[in-house]
């Protein structure tokens, strides 16, 4: 959606260098200093500037006619689109099962591992156990992996925003507008 946005805003005119710049920075400040941040569940007061500051910069720009007034309308509703990608990363960051479900999925599986240990020690009931076991401990390890989105060795990555500047960068090689 940065992207988009930075397009947007590169097509409008030179006039928009500032928000363009405004832009870059709230796209650094999600991945440098909120991201970071996100595993612990907590939001940036860095980017959450950023982001009222790249507001202020859009928002001065003035539309002169119908062409720059849809442009701005779109990239008023790509900024609003930026702020509802936040809201659910920060939402996200601070999800997780609820201890509640957490007991009831260990309960659940108690007791169906108990029910197959009821049945006749014969080596097929043996392995019955062993792949009901082995199944519930797969989902689990499953859960306990997507449970916090920004934490661990398969967090959310951030790859993609910061392969922005070198998008940034073809676009106001594009243009011929450099930001300040």
């Amino acid at each position: 959606m940065a992207a988009q946005l930075y397009r947007d805003l590169a097509t409008y005119g030179p006039e928009t260098v500032p928000a363009r710049a405004a832009v870059r920075a709230y796209v650094v400040s999600v991945v440098d200093d909120e991201w970071p941040q996100l595993a612990q569940g907590e939001a940036s007061p860095r980017t959450e500037l950023a982001l009222y500051r790249m507001f202020d910069a859009i928002g001065a720009s003035r539309p002169q006619d119908n062409r720059d007034s849809t442009i701005y309308a779109e990239m008023f509703a790509k900024i609003n689109e930026l702020v509802t990608l936040r809201r659910d990363r920060l939402i996200h960051s601070n999800s997780g099962m609820s201890a509640i479900l957490w007991l009831v999925g260990l309960a659940g599986s108690i007791l169906i591992v108990a029910y197959t240990a009821t049945f006749r020690p014969t080596r097929t009931n043996a392995l019955l156990i062993a792949g009901v076991s082995l199944t519930l401990g797969l989902m689990f390890l499953f859960i306990l992996i997507v449970d916090r989105p920004y934490q661990g060795d398969f967090s959310v990555s951030d790859s993609e925003l910061r392969e922005l500047s070198a998008k940034f960068d073809m676009l106001d090689r594009l243009s011929g507008d450099v930001p300040r």
